[in-house]
């Protein structure tokens, strides 16, 4: 017998992937509960303070953008404790600004409604880790600002009009209501994004950059609200894109909020283009604010997200050439230069200059560390061992490449004698055979060495290696852990 298709597990399963939390995110202090509820405290009041009209109305309502926050980055019981503090500020503007008893708790439960909808959308179809400096994220993000606010709103204007009596037009109430609340989501969220973690990726260049960009561009946007008849305005849409192009994702955010901040305020208090082109028609008033933040989003935010994403895929697409350039000049394992690379580099350096020394060095009883400890051991050995070389021949700009299994070939410049050749050979044996930070292997790796000097009569890379070989040969039938010079 066939078992249904999806049982009730499976159901409770999948239904906890919509929580509107996130315990995946990194754990974070309780004073970040505070944090959230200044934040919230104070958009509060640049919104009733600085935007609303007499009427209660307010062009974009960005509060809600960190109770969003702080269901996508908190635990669960404290994105709860957030939730309850703002539920609470939020009751508490509603009554000083005399609302009914009916109307301030309609209003903040409709808010919880609207970032409750919006929240485990954003989390499923946002990426794992919420960033919305990627184009597709913030399209993404954008529709679902709009429907969960479209829905919000749809139980809000029922709510006026079947429980509070309001005669207003539904149809009208409903896309002002939307408009409001989705552009205060998409407008905030970025910036209190950012804010919340902290981004530390900008250089000082590009943040010093960005706010000189982005100062400028509010100070044109007041300059064309003040003097509202001037041709100002046009001008900001300019400076924006540049800001759009040429600023990092949090100023671009943070521009654009402030920008739609002031330009709220002023028209509220008749100043401006907006306010002189509608008059005393409130309405026409509000629908002009709202097109302008409107176009200031569409035009600004997904350029700067589109030419962030650029940035970012140059950025991945230069790593990946630089580890394939690396993969092919130099040994995977021990990062030593390979024999491709090194014996150009070297014939190179002789084309310069007759004068150098070439050391072949031998792990010595490799194999019995491969059979005892086992080839990770073996492995680790090998990096160590090659890491330490490279270092002794750093200072004096030796070359260093991995031959063969245990066999590394330096090069060194401007050796011309053999007393500087036996000294050199006798600080790489002495420092090779320092203890290694390998509990199994201990002190007991040693090195055979063979040298010799690139004099004029042997400029050619492969008979250097000839000679270098021998003296290797001498040093293993001599015992090993030494060296032999070949003049």
């Amino acid at each position: 017998m066939v078992g249904p298709a999806r049982p009730w597990t499976q159901i409770v399963q999948s239904s906890r992937t919509w929580r509107p939390f996130r315990p995946a995110e990194q754990p974070r202090g309780r004073g970040l509960i505070l944090l959230f509820l200044l934040l919230f405290g104070g958009l509060v009041v640049i919104t009733r303070f600085l935007t609303e009209d007499n009427d209660g109305f307010s062009a974009f309502w960005p509060a809600n953008a960190v109770m969003l926050v702080a269901l996508l980055i908190l635990p669960e019981r404290r994105s709860l404790a957030v939730m309850a503090g703002c539920c609470a500020i939020n009751l508490c503007a509603n009554y000083g600004a005399g609302w009914a008893n009916g109307e301030a708790v309609q209003a903040s439960l409709l808010n919880i409604m609207q970032v409750a909808i919006a929240a485990p959308l954003t989390r499923q179809f946002c990426g794992a880790r919420t960033d919305l400096a990627r184009l597709p994220r913030f399209l993404c993000f954008s529709i679902i600002a709009v429907a969960a606010s479209a829905i919000e709103a749809g139980f809000g204007v029922l709510g006026d009009r079947f429980i509070m009596g309001d005669p207003a037009p539904l149809l009208r109430d409903w896309i002002q209501w939307v408009a409001c609340d989705a552009l205060g989501l998409i407008l905030a969220t970025p910036v209190i994004i950012h804010l919340i973690r902290n981004v530390r990726g900008d250089n000082e260049y590009r943040r010093g950059r960005s706010m000189v960009l982005s100062l400028l561009c509010l100070a044109v946007s007041i300059a064309s609200f003040v003097w509202g008849r001037s041709p100002l305005l046009l001008f900001s849409y300019p400076l924006l894109t540049i800001v759009g192009f040429r600023a990092s994702p949090v100023w671009t955010s943070g521009t654009v909020f402030l920008v739609a901040v002031c330009a709220t305020a002023f028209t509220r208090r008749g100043m401006g283009p907006i306010a002189l082109f509608s008059g005393h028609d409130v309405i026409l008033r509000e629908v002009g604010i709202q097109t302008y933040l409107v176009s200031l989003v569409l035009t600004v935010l997904p350029a700067n997200v589109s030419v962030d994403e650029n940035r970012r895929s140059l950025r991945r697409m230069l790593f990946v050439q630089d580890r394939l350039r690396q993969a092919s000049s130099h040994d995977e394992l021990t990062l030593a230069m390979n024999r491709r690379t090194f014996e150009p580099a070297v014939e190179a350096h002789m084309r310069l200059s007759a004068a150098g020394a070439l050391l072949i060095v031998d792990l010595d009883h490799f194999k019995r560390i491969n059979d005892t400890y086992g080839h990770a051991t073996g492995d680790d050995v090998l990096r160590v061992f090659s890491r330490r070389l490279i270092v002794i021949l750093r200072d004096v700009h030796g070359l260093v490449a991995r031959y063969g299994g245990d066999e590394f070939v330096a090069f060194i410049p401007d050796v011309q004698t053999v007393s500087d050749l036996e000294a050199l050979c006798m600080q790489v044996r002495h420092e090779l055979a320092l203890p290694y930070d390998l509990p199994e292997v201990g002190a007991a790796v040693t090195a055979s060495i063979g040298a010799t000097l690139s004099g004029s009569g042997r400029q050619g890379i492969k008979d250097i290696l000839r000679r270098a070989d021998l003296a290797l040969y001498k040093t293993k039938a001599a015992g090993r852990n030494g060296y032999t010079l070949l003049t």
